[in-house]
């Protein structure tokens, strides 16, 4: 990937957040989309 193509995780890592921490944060936001749908994700 090109550097600044993922602004979000960037941004985490600069802040000393780890991969761990961006995968949280995604699966969080993978459940509450899911439930704003009304459904399941992918992941």
């Amino acid at each position: 990937m090109a550097a600044g193509e993922r602004p979000f995780e960037d941004w985490m890592r600069r802040n000393g957040r780890s991969e761990e921490d961006i995968a949280v944060v995604y699966a969080a936001i993978d459940g509450w989309l899911a439930h704003q749908r009304g459904d399941r994700t992918l992941n």
